[in-house]
């Protein structure tokens, strides 16, 4: 059985635990992700099982540092691994069991003993129980259940991979190497040190090396501090994946696929940017009586409130993955009537996205193509 880590949940009004498969990378990506969450909402915790390892002088450091000049930016320092003299964080729970279906058992742990909202990071890899996990998952939301699954296939560094493009390469390795006395031993594809180097036709991290993406990802240092700059291509890239992938295999489960990742999604819950559904209008933001969704030539706008509105203009900007170039959208202002739904002719292409953004605390993003 595996015993729930005591959560110190009682001085927040909402926690939320993501469940890392890894020890290193997504516990370093993620917590960056959880700081500028837990800067953006007040009385809320957030964090990752396991804890990104710091030593204890750097923890100081970082817990200074984390202050936010601006609401919602993160300033702190660079989350690292690297071994200090100082005792390190503990180690996080032994989870018992098969993968995945280990790390989505103990999410539900956490959720009884507390935590408001549990996601699940985990890769395809060669794990052996994925139907069960996904079962579990869906049970649980059945049941009401905060808890989603940030899935990588074939691992989370296709997920990065996609903020520097969009690519379908089915890899069947994340990093090409073999096993010597029990050890994995990397190849190091793309830096020509091994007669095996495949130079980036079958390992993710090969192919990276020889675009000159990144050196490493399992390191010391977060991937979060390499692909920030990208978040946005990143989503757009990986919805575009997510949504070519599901229409190429209707009905089949999403742990079959490969590539596919749905850690985009997580990313966006931590960053306070909404992605609805194509043809759905997005949820409602508690400060604004708008909801917005995409429609057939532009963007819909329903007017939830009890009298008639101003839309104004320029609420919309279009977003350029290839270029990073954002466009104001010249959208005249609009009336519009009390539990009126009306389209706003909005010229974008299957390339952009379109972002809403009516203040610092909330974003819509909206692909045409997905």
């Amino acid at each position: 059985m595996i015993k729930p880590r005591q959560e110190d949940i009682k001085t927040s009004h909402y926690t939320l635990r993501i469940v890392c498969e890894g020890t290193k990378t997504e516990p370093l990506f993620f917590t960056d992700l959880c700081k500028i969450f837990v800067a953006s909402h007040p009385n809320t915790d957030a964090g990752t099982v396991p804890k990104a390892r710091l030593t204890e002088d750097e923890e100081d450091e970082a817990e200074k540092a984390v202050q936010p000049k601006k609401r919602g930016r993160y300033n702190g320092k660079k989350l690292t691994t690297k071994p200090g003299k100082k005792k390190m964080a503990d180690d996080g729970p032994v989870m018992m069991g098969a993968p995945p279906l280990n790390w989505v058992n103990y999410g539900h742990s956490l959720l009884d003993g507390g935590v408001d909202e549990v996601w699940v990071v985990y890769d395809k890899d060669e794990h052996p129980v994925h139907k069960a996990a996904a079962k579990k998952i869906k049970e649980l939301q059945d049941d009401n259940k905060k808890i989603e699954a940030a899935f990588s296939s074939r691992s989370i560094e296709h997920y990065y991979l996609l903020h520097f493009e969009y690519n379908t390469t089915a890899f069947p390795e994340t990093e090409c190497g073999e096993r010597i006395h029990g050890n994995k031993h990397s190849y190091r594809c793309g830096t020509y040190e091994h007669p095996k180097d495949c130079h980036g036709k079958h390992c993710i991290n090969g192919y990276a090396r020889t675009k000159g993406y990144w050196e490493e990802s399992k390191k010391d240092i977060s991937m979060y501090q390499i692909v920030k700059d990208r978040i946005l291509t990143g989503i757009y890239n990986a919805l575009k994946l997510e949504a070519a992938t599901k229409a190429a295999n209707p009905g089949a489960d999403f742990y079959t696929f490969n590539p596919y990742t749905t850690a985009h999604r997580l990313v966006a819950r931590l960053l306070d940017i909404e992605i609805p559904t194509k043809g759905e209008m997005s949820t409602q933001h508690s400060l604004h009586q708008f909801i917005v969704g995409m429609g057939a030539n532009g963007i819909k706008v329903c007017n939830t409130g009890k009298n008639r509105q101003i839309f104004p203009a320029n609420s919309f900007r279009s977003f350029d993955p290839a270029t990073g170039a954002r466009t104001v959208l010249q959208s005249p202002s609009r009336i519009i009537e009390a539990g009126e739904i009306t389209e706003i002719p909005v010229e974008i292409s299957h390339a952009q996205m379109v972002i809403y953004e009516p203040c610092a605390e909330w974003k819509v993003v909206f692909v045409k193509n997905c």
